[in-house]
């Protein structure tokens, strides 16, 4: 009987857990999850698909911006990081802007289909 009284009050007590915490659950929910998603969707409508996929990858050099100013650490690998982030973005950029420039008749693939075919 003695196992069954603990069990009820580790029951008890996870109820109390789940109650305590679903506060800060929703709140997780709401703005990061849905509020983040439908700002991403406003920015790729804005910026178009392709330019939107090529700025998800300024992620990492955002977080390394925010742990600066929170003083931590760092490192030659995080600088290393950022700059080869920073160079593919703006190498894509150029890149893709020469080809408009250019007025080339085969336009960028970005899609699959058009690879295939």
């Amino acid at each position: 009987m003695d196992s069954q009284n603990r069990w009820k009050t580790g029951q008890t007590g996870i109820e109390e857990n789940i109650l305590a915490v679903s506060p800060h659950l929703l709140f997780m929910i709401i703005f990061p999850g849905a509020i983040a998603l439908v700002g991403w969707n406003i920015g790729v409508t804005i910026l178009s698909p392709l330019n939107a996929l090529l700025f998800i990858n300024f992620v990492p050099v955002t977080t390394l911006l925010v742990s600066i100013f929170q003083g931590n650490y760092i490192t030659v690998y995080d600088l290393l990081g950022t700059f080869l982030i920073i160079v593919s973005l703006l190498s894509n950029n150029i890149f893709v802007r020469m080809l408009q420039r250019i007025g080339s008749k085969q336009p960028v693939q970005t899609h699959l289909r058009e690879r295939a075919s």
